[in-house]
């Protein structure tokens, strides 16, 4: 689906294609999931920018993310890491697509996998037996050659798997012919992630092609050796001793002028001097520049287009830093930093100005995210992805960890997040708490995240999905007070069906303290809310996030009494359905009592789940 022209593609979206497969995200089997997967990356590959425009509309970024957080299916991470990356590489889109905080899987799970046992998985399916054609191939260049680190790491692996086809095929050249060989090149001498490097060396191996070095970024500490290096890897031996006749090394390298190199350095040819530049341009567009660039002016430059990070030295060597940046003038730029054409001297002019009138927003513990999502990463993904993209969905902040962050500042960012969010979700899954049994260490994740949201007082709603609870004593001391925080629970197929009433025993007040086992009258209030939900025919965690929305706008004047259900939609099938809207139909009436506002203590620990009503809290 979605492997068609840009106008097939907008037909199909007109006609509801994008929403029904996004409607299937929400699914749990595998295969469905991964046919999913497979129509969104094609639709991103094939379908141009005004369909990728149409997808973000969508909130297709949101519903990759659980996608690519699944951990059941590694074809379906990847054709979603796929269409992530896609998407990611237009700029018109680029920053909505940042936001749903599904490009920081990318990476880490790319890194995870070995490309040579996919290779053979494809050959032995008779649907990937032969590989990919070079019209789809040739889709992958733009990827390599692109700005984003993730979208160069996925376009490595998939060549490399393709790699490993082709020549057990004798097949290579199609590589060279659709332009891939130079690009991987450039990626294994300037790429900073070693994941995207090594993917890229193993395709130049298989392919049988010369691997070249990798070049150092802190070009302009470079000694004359370095440049000579670098010289010989570009394709320039001839000129190598000519450079080390004048002793050029990073400094001057990236200072050189086009009339200094013809008459000084004798490539008398304007040919082989644009040749050269170009390369020098894209040397200087890599270059590491934190060794002379405090005020990082280099990123700041990318910011506006990653093409003029190639003026950052210029600017440097002219005593130019952002903070003085707004106070140059077109033509200061032009005859003293070099920069020759002329919109891009408008658009940093432009870029700098607008910098300085912007208001400098202010870092406080005010400003952290709403909710916190804390999980057990072996049973508890599926469900935490799901809540992030539904709670997002209805305008909520949301911080769950992705396992990106660096060894040594995990701990601290971790904390911190807790500790700044205002709520703190805790999905129990399965064996969700049992490495915090013997734990007295505290060194399990979620042991550790339980303690400090518990130390800092946070709003905690725990999120039950086919857990049991432990008896308080096996758990470590300081984690103990979670077992008394009320919470819900997770709605999976096979639950009762709509007309078998299901009723929720009342819970003890949310907010409030409970002063006896079995408190049976709801609590006095003058506003009681009844929030009717919309539940899908399979994990129904729309309702979740309609449902746990007004505990975390609650405010003492109008207090929330929401009614937990626990139903499937009827055998009526939810065709036309637009992900964080309302169905048109599936609408039960389920018979309910009122739980209090979630999110505060009972004096008493929480007895283990049963089937009764008194276990369900």
């Amino acid at each position: 689906m979605f492997k068609h022209t840009e106008e097939t593609c907008f037909q199909l979206i007109s006609d509801g294609g994008l929403d029904a497969i996004l409607y299937w995200c929400r699914w749990t089997d595998p295969i469905v999931l991964r046919h999913c997967a497979m129509a969104l990356a094609n639709c991103a590959m094939y379908g141009g920018q005004a369909n990728q425009r149409l997808m973000i509309e969508k909130k297709t970024a949101e519903w990759l993310f659980p996608l690519v957080f699944s951990r059941d299916d590694d074809l379906i991470r990847l054709h979603a890491c796929l269409a992530i990356t896609v998407l990611a590489t237009n700029k018109e889109i680029e920053k909505e697509v940042e936001c749903s905080g599904t490009l920081a899987l990318v990476e880490p799970f790319i890194a995870s996998l070995d490309p040579e046992q996919f290779a053979s998985e494809m050959l032995g399916s008779s649907d990937n037996s032969q590989g990919r054609t070079a019209d789809d191939l040739q889709q992958l260049v733009p990827l390599l050659d692109s700005s984003r680190l993730e979208a160069q790491c996925i376009a490595a692996f998939y060549l490399c798997t393709e790699a490993a086809i082709k020549a057990r095929q004798k097949k290579t050249k199609i590589f060279s012919e659709i332009g891939a060989t130079q690009s991987l090149k450039r990626v294994v001498c300037y790429s900073t992630s070693s994941t995207t490097s090594s993917l890229a060396k193993k395709v130049l191996r298989l392919i049988g092609e010369e691997v070249p070095r990798r070049i150092l970024p802190t070009v302009p500490n470079w000694k004359p050796c370095e440049v000579q290096t670098w010289l010989q890897q570009i394709g320039f031996n001839k000129y190598c001793q000519s450079f080390l006749d004048h002793q050029v090394d990073g400094d001057i390298l990236l200072r050189l002028t086009e009339e200094e190199l013809q008459e000084d350095l004798g490539m008398d040819s304007s040919i082989t001097r644009k040749r050269f530049f170009r390369e020098l341009t894209e040397l200087k567009t890599f270059t590491n520049y934190s060794t002379c660039d405090r005020s990082n002016l280099a990123d700041w430059l990318g910011g506006i287009d990653p093409k003029f990070r190639q003026y950052t030295y210029n600017l440097l060597t002219c005593g130019i830093n952002r903070n003085f940046l707004h106070r140059v003038t077109e033509q200061q730029l032009q005859e003293d930093c070099h920069i020759n054409t002329g919109f891009h001297r408008v658009r940093i002019l432009t870029a700098a100005r607008e910098m300085l009138h912007s208001p400098i927003t202010l870092q406080t513990a005010s400003d952290g995210t709403d909710v916190f999502i804390s999980y057990r990463r072996s049973t508890g993904s599926q469900l935490a992805s799901l809540l992030k993209v539904h709670l997002q969905l209805h305008g909520f902040s949301v911080f769950i960890d992705v396992e990106k962050l660096e060894a040594g500042k995990f701990e601290d960012k971790l904390i911190q997040s807790v500790m700044s969010a205002r709520n703190f979700v805790l999905v129990l899954s399965p064996n969700a708490l049992d490495k915090c049994m013997g734990d007295p260490e505290c060194k399990d994740w979620v042991h550790k995240e339980i303690v400090t949201a518990l130390n800092s007082g946070k709003n905690i709603v725990p999120v039950t999905d086919h857990f049991e609870w432990p008896d308080p004593k096996t758990l470590p001391e300081d984690m103990r007070a979670v077992l008394k925080f009320n919470g819900i629970k997770a709605v999976h197929p096979g639950t009762p069906q709509l007309g078998q009433r299901t009723a929720w025993t009342a819970c003890p007040p949310w907010g409030r303290r409970r002063t006896s086992p079995a408190a049976s009258s709801p609590p006095e209030t003058s506003q009681v809310i009844l929030l009717f939900f919309y539940v899908w025919p399979n994990f129904s965690l729309y309702s979740f996030s309609s449902f746990l929305a007004p505990w975390f706008a609650t405010s003492p004047r109008a207090p929330w009494f929401p009614f937990m259900l626990q139903a499937q939609a009827p055998s009526k099938r939810l065709t036309h359905m637009v992900p964080g809207e309302p169905s048109q139909g599936g609408l039960g009436w389920i018979s309910c009592l009122p739980c209090p506002p979630m999110g505060q203590q009972d004096t008493q620990a929480m007895p283990p789940i049963t089937q009764g009503h008194e276990g369900n809290r």
